[in-house]
This record gives structure tokens, sequence and C-alpha cells, in this order.
């Protein structure tokens, strides 16, 4: 395993990125020095970093997905479909069985629970849990029984060990 050794009085709260390229530490860098290092291909996503104070060296991936998922409110595109898509269906199905029974105080009990339902998968999404769409299916298809409900609860609870170098 490969320290980071850099510390704080190399770099500026800008400058604080360093990359391994060809297996030698480069920089300082940006967060748009690095965005140029990746478009024009000196970097992959799969290059290591590491920043001022860190201890040790991650895929530049981690870094990337972050600041996208950062921008867009910590969910994917992907995720927040498939959380509006299944919040949606679940609210159309209470919805429909309000009007089959016909008393508005189920449609509020029904939604409660569809809220509950999908509980794991907001989890997994606000965790950005790196197997979120495996775990989404597994909680829509599977969550109708406890144990299903709680294996994906426990899935979107469990701590993920981060690649390093």
């Amino acid at each position: 395993m490969r320290e980071c050794s850099r510390d704080e009085l190399t770099t500026t709260e800008e400058r604080s990125y360093f990359v391994l390229i060809d297996e030698k530490e480069k920089g300082p860098y940006t967060m748009d020095d690095l965005r140029t290092l990746l478009k024009s291909g000196e970097v992959t996503e799969d290059s290591f970093y590491c920043k001022a104070g860190m201890e040790q060296w991650y895929r530049l991936r981690e870094l990337m997905t972050a600041v996208r998922e950062r921008r867009s409110g910590g969910q994917s595109t992907e995720q927040r479909t498939l959380l509006l898509i299944g919040t949606g269906l679940a609210v159309v199905g209470a919805a429909i069985v309000t009007i089959i029974i016909g008393e508005m105080g189920w449609f509020l009990v029904l939604l409660f629970a569809a809220l509950i339902y999908f509980l794991p998968s907001r989890i997994a999404a606000k965790r950005e849990h790196r197997n979120f769409e495996a775990l989404f299916w597994l909680n829509a298809l599977a969550g109708w029984t406890f144990f299903g409900w709680v294996a994906a609860l426990v899935w979107a609870l469990m701590v993920e060990k981060r690649e390093v170098i």
C-alpha cells in the first residue's frame, strides 16, 4: 500500500490534488486541472489520486463520481429515476386501493407504507452505494416479504470498503 505523503505546505486550498502518472507523483493540481488531464487522456478514472492530508491513494473515479453526484444532489440520474418510478408506482397503487376501498384515510396509510417500503433504496442512494441498482431491484421485487426488505435495509447500511493502493 503506497502512502500519500503530501503535506499542507506544498499545496494551496485550490491546488491540492496529486496524481500518479507513469508511477510518478505529479501535482499539485486544481479540480479543473484534473478534468483537463482526464480529457487529454494523460490520466484515466482508473488512475490514482491523493489530496494533501490523505493517508492513501484512491482511484480518481471515486473523486469524479463524488463531484458529479454532489452537483446532482447526491444521487445519479439513474438513481433518481429509479426512486421516482418506484415511489410513483407505489403512490398510484395506494390511490387505486383507496378508490376501490372508498375511504380516503387508507390513502395516507398506504402512502406512508410506500415511503417506508422504499426506505432501503433511499438510504442506499444517499450513501452513494456502489450496488444501488441491484439493491433497488431487491427492495422493489422482494421488499414485500419481511426478509427481502430487511436484507435490502442491511445491505444499504453496510459500510463499503474503498479501493486503495
